[in-house]
């Protein structure tokens, strides 16, 4: 187990990595709807997914909400979503119980 001074420090670190992937998730969902509109080659769905699963979830259900409203008709983003969500709060919960 790691002394007390270790474990805050590798928690901002954490904390910073989701923060930077979730921000990319974000701007990855703004830029494919501007590639939407613009009919240009677009981020595959399953890229988007896969962040969201992998810890950006938070950046991910951004886009879907206003102002952006990207994939946000497709029930499967949203399952995905919140599944993503679940999963981090779990490892939030297993994290803070040792």
């Amino acid at each position: 187990m790691l002394p007390l001074r270790h474990k805050t420090q590798a928690m901002v670190y954490l904390l910073l990595a989701a923060a930077m992937l979730n921000l990319y998730a974000y701007y990855l969902m703004a830029s494919d709807k501007q590639k939407a509109r613009q009919q240009r080659y677009r981020t595959p769905e399953r890229t988007l997914l896969l962040l969201a699963v992998l810890g950006g979830s938070w950046g991910i259900l951004g886009g879907m909400l206003p102002p952006i409203h990207h994939k946000n008709r497709k029930w499967y983003f949203w399952l995905t979503v919140f599944a993503g969500i679940a999963l981090q709060a779990v490892g939030v919960v297993l994290y803070l119980s040792k």
